[in-house]
């Protein structure tokens, strides 16, 4: 056994519990100690120190980046869905510093909007979670907003995309520091439900 390992180790393949390794010459000296990322090899979109190295068995895929408990920006491939449904075409990674600067102008956006269904939208900020993107529209760099009411009993919607749960997505514009656009989910009603009077 050990005469095999040698020999799979020094062509460059590392069997560790069971997994194959391939990895790049000279081989791995420890499975837990990586070397440096390969020439010409891609970092991982958000996180580049922890980039997939030469001996990583499988790449993991990126994870978002959580802002707070109901707030995360979305990793690119996600990101791409929801530029692609708003109609943008490049993508770009903004800051949790951006994002509250587009986060506090959001309720006021909602409040002074002429949609009739916006100001009900703003009032039920505090019971929905934000999907986050940087995307470019003609040009310019914006941050995407998708807001909706959380599935219960699941966090998928940290990774993955979600439409249609009486949400909207808005886009704002770093170059002026407002919204300029609001597009509402088609189930939600014209004519909003007047709010509850205790």
């Amino acid at each position: 056994m050990t005469t095999r390992l040698a020999r799979a180790a020094t062509a460059g393949l590392l069997l560790v519990a069971g997994t194959a390794c391939i990895c790049s010459a000279p081989p791995c000296p420890d499975p837990g100690q990586h070397p440096p990322l390969a020439q010409g090899a891609r970092p991982r979109p958000l996180d580049q120190a922890a980039a997939p190295t030469a001996c990583s068995p499988w790449p993991e895929p990126p994870a978002p980046r959580v802002v707070d408990a109901r707030t995360v920006v979305l990793d690119e491939a996600a990101a791409r869905t929801l530029a692609r449904h708003v109609g943008a075409g490049g993508v770009w990674t903004p800051t949790p510093e951006v994002v509250a600067w587009a986060e506090d102008a959001l309720p006021v956006f909602l409040a002074i909007h002429e949609d009739p269904r916006a100001p009900w939208l703003g009032a039920r900020l505090d019971g929905c979670v934000r999907q986050w993107a940087g995307i470019v529209l003609r040009d310019r760099r914006l941050i995407c907003a998708n807001v909706f009411v959380a599935p219960q009993g699941s966090d998928a919607w940290r990774r993955q995309v979600v439409f249609g749960r009486a949400g909207f997505r808005a886009l704002f514009d770093l170059e002026t520091g407002r919204f300029v656009r609001l597009i509402v989910d088609a189930d939600v009603p014209a004519t909003p439900p007047a709010p509850r009077t205790p």
